[in-house]
């Protein structure tokens, strides 16, 4: 005789099955392959907790103690131990032990029997034990992971996770009590405050862990680095190409005219830099009609609306002087009333401002930190005589409280190429209140755009956040540098902004020509050092960015490297190739989609949300709690996603014949890396050598980018459109590897991972070769203990010396 299961019991199951079942779709929604066996794990580790919880449920006593069973003792002994030993084991399994023991004595303690006529408080104490379930163990996550994750996903996973206890909570409560006679007798009231001090003590150490999370306390040093020279360059091959001032100046004004979504900035730079009446009056238009609508004076706008209006604030009183009569008075007198509605409001604290000065420390303050914007702004309505009197005392008092601008650095913290033209255009607008600009520090903050810039002017747009401001930037500089490169940057950049069909916004500071004749910088390979810290708090010179470059021509061999992963706006890409070129891009970072379901202010792809795969570096497993919960949910990937803050330089030099580099980084999940770069000159290869040892049984990878395509059953692959050049991975272990290759449909478009055969250690060149190296043979060379990587073509050789 068979019995049918009762409809309590198929409640639990349910329960349970859809605990499982939102597990699931988290890992698809990660972009988890679906996997069988995973998901069993998975389901015996959620049958694991209900079983714990079920052993260690606590019995509710006729004195309203409680009657908890020792099994509770030993999964609590358990929890914390497991959370003890996490940080010294490089397995996962202690990880998941303190995960299960807490969501199980919790689970427990949620399930208890209520006294009568508690409900009401049952149901608080249980919603606020689900969001300590997920709450916590994404504070676990993200303090071991120094916060390297999306803040709005670790979020969302923290309520996935809160979802999956009230699940599990549901399927428990099928299971009926059982007696405990031999349990410790307690009253509920003496575990509040305990728990209470806990918890609000993780929370505050949890906060301090977060503030710290955005810059290095030990900045690697090199020798030659100093804050008076932060730049370590070679010498490269300058372009014959010169550029006049006032060419350049008239493709530039072209550029912005074109700009089908010209707002009242771009009309009044046009109409300045021609004089012309009619531009004059589209700018009036432009700008009451903003004063109408009470643009960036209502609530509603993100942040960068001060940037926004600092760019009107620039631009009205020079058209009022330029062109007596333009505004009405009764014009004037709306336009002050917006100014001073703008004011008002970039001085209100809201939501945005308790966030960031959580994140800096600070107290919340209406204006915009991020690239100084709100500085900017600020400073502008002063030095235009455009603050109510009563403002302006604010206003004055939050600009002279700290130095901001070209007098505290010369590098905005963001790890963006694109942030730094607008922190530039917003020292700008300070200098204008003070007077002031430190000139090494002006020269500075553009030198480090133009050191970095690719051969042939295109846009780098590195974790990009903002539409490219390269050309424009550059001209500002030439104009108040007096500075031929910075004019031969702006015209190249422009050619290449024309060629691509780009646009540019105004740029406030340039309404004239300038007579000067642009000619190419001679700079070769550079090491830059540049400011760390946060938009209010300057840190130390810090490893930035590697810049390899053959010449100075459209079709020189270029790559980038970069060395950091800290600052506010800041990517996984510690250690990692940015781009590679030769005539055009063959290797570049992945792109990612927008998430259109976000807010629009939040979609862009960019910073932690730029996942460490879609760079061209080291890959290692996630280990602890990182790793426990991608196996759980897939948040964060196969990948960890936390490389070091900074790489150590450990060797830079600059030939005749080739440049090199050495950098590494340790202490990534147990693992260390080196990578050794290797920049022959002359259109000669183009070798990187990565070196790794990790934790015995675990693996690593090397992730690459590129343009082209595989070639069948070699670890070769053809690139580029126009470009003869290839790339050929030789493992420099006796086992090998494997490599994948994933093509994009319908474009030449591959992402390479190469994985090592070994656990515990990766070795592996990559070797790039061009132009007439192209087709070249590459092998490892042995004698006696030496061993050398020989690249060699109809007669040439070229010799690499190997670790």
């Amino acid at each position: 005789m068979t019995t049918r299961p009762s409809g309590r019991a198929l409640y639990g199951i349910a329960a349970a099955l859809f605990a499982l079942l939102l597990l699931e779709a988290s890992r698809t929604f990660s972009g988890s392959a679906f996997s069988a066996t995973s998901m069993i794990e998975r389901a015996l580790f959620l049958a694991v907790i209900l079983a714990a919880a079920g052993f260690s449920r606590p019995e509710r006593l006729p004195d309203s103690r409680w009657s908890v069973p020792r099994a509770a003792a030993v999964v609590a002994g358990a929890g914390v131990l497991a959370a003890l030993a996490g940080p010294l084991s490089t397995s996962i399994a202690p990880a998941w032990i303190a995960i299960g023991a807490f969501f199980s004595l919790t689970l427990a303690a949620g399930s208890a029997p209520a006294r009568p006529g508690r409900n009401g408080a049952r149901a608080i104490l249980v919603l606020l034990l689900a969001a300590a379930a997920g709450t916590i163990a994404m504070l676990a996550v993200e303090v071991e992971s120094r916060f390297a994750h999306e803040e709005i996903f670790v979020a969302l996973e923290a309520l996935l996770l809160s979802a999956v206890w009230l699940s599990l909570r549901a399927a428990l409560n099928v299971v009926p009590t059982r007696p405990t006679p031999r349990g410790f007798r307690l009253h509920p009231r003496v575990l509040g405050p305990p728990a209470l001090l806990l918890a609000l003590g993780a929370l505050v150490a949890a906060i301090a862990a977060y503030q710290r999370s955005f810059s290095a306390r030990d900045v690697p040093t090199y020798p030659g680095v100093s804050p008076q020279t932060p730049f370590l360059c070679g010498e490269g091959r300058a372009d014959a190409e010169t550029f006049d001032g006032s060419g350049v100046f008239a493709e530039l004004l072209s550029r912005v005219e074109a700009n089908p979504q010209r707002t009242p900035p771009e009309e009044g730079m046009l109409a300045l830099a021609a004089g012309d009446p009619k531009r004059a009056a589209a700018f009036r238009s432009g700008l009451l009609r903003d004063v109408a609508q009470g643009r960036f004076s209502r609530v509603g706008d993100t942040k960068h609306w001060q940037y926004e209006a600092s760019l009107r604030a620039y631009y009205y009183p020079r058209l009022r002087a330029a062109f007596p009569g333009l505004f009405t008075p009764q014009d004037e007198r709306r336009v002050a009333a917006w100014f001073a509605a703008i004011n008002r409001r970039a001085l209100t604290t809201g939501l945005d401002d308790a966030i960031y000065g959580l994140a800096f420390a600070k107290r919340p303050e209406g204006p915009y930190e991020n690239q100084e914007n709100g500085a900017g702004l600020l400073a502008l309505l002063e030095a235009g005589e455009l603050a109510e009197p009563e403002l302006s005392l604010r206003n004055r008092r939050y600009l002279d409280r700290a130095r901001r601008g070209w007098e505290a650095r010369f590098r905005n913290n963001d790890d963006s190429y694109g942030y730094q033209p607008e922190w530039i255009n917003n020292a700008f607008f300070q200098s204008l209140r003070t007077g002031r600009a430190p000139r090494e520090a002006m020269r500075r903050s553009f030198e480090w755009l133009l050191l970095q810039a690719p051969p042939g002017g295109i846009p780098l747009d590195y974790n990009a956040g903002v539409p490219p401001l390269l050309p424009g930037t550059a001209y500002l500089g030439a104009r108040l540098l007096r500075d031929p490169s910075l004019l031969w940057l702006s015209g190249k950049s422009i050619r290449a902004f024309a060629r691509d069909g780009l646009f540019l916004p105004a740029q406030p500071g340039v309404e004239a020509a300038i007579e000067l004749e642009g000619h190419s910088p001679s700079a070769g390979s550079c090491l830059l050092y540049a400011d760390s810290g946060l938009p209010n708090r300057v840190g130390p010179l810090a490893p930035d960015k590697i810049v390899f470059r053959d010449g100075w021509s459209d079709a020189s061999a270029y790559l980038l490297l970069n060395l950091r992963f800290a600052g506010w706006h800041r990517y996984r890409a510690t250690n990692a190739v940015v781009m590679l070129r030769q005539g055009e891009t063959l290797v570049d970072e992945k792109r990612g989609q927008p998430f259109s379901w976000l807010l629009p202010e939040r979609r862009l792809f960019r910073d932690k949300r730029i996942p460490r795969e879609y760079l061209n570096g080291l890959l290692v497993e996630p280990t602890g709690f990182a790793g426990a919960i991608a196996r759980l949910t897939g948040f964060g990937g196969p990948w960890a996603q936390d490389p070091p803050h900074f790489a150590r330089v450990e060797n830079f030099r600059t030939g005749a014949d080739a440049d090199h580099s050495t950098t590494a980084v340790s202490g990534w999940r147990g693992w260390s890396h080196r990578r050794i770069v290797s920049f022959f000159h002359g259109g000669g290869p183009i070798v990187v050598i990565d070196e790794a040892t990790g934790p015995p049984g675990r693996s690593a990878a090397v992730a690459w980018h590129v343009e082209g395509w595989p070639d069948p059953g070699r670890m070769r692959f053809r690139l580029g459109t126009a470009t003869d050049a290839e790339l050929v991975l030789l493992p420099l272990d006796a086992e090998g590897g494997a490599v994948e290759a994933r093509a994009a449909p319908g474009v030449p478009r591959l992402d390479v991972l190469y994985r090592s055969a070994l656990a515990g250690r990766l070795s592996l060149a990559s070797v790039f070769l061009m132009g007439r190296w192209n087709g070249a043979r590459a092998e490892v060379r042995r004698q006696g203990a030496e061993k050398s990587l020989d690249i060699s073509r109809e007669g040439e050789r070229l010799s690499v010396a190997l670790p």
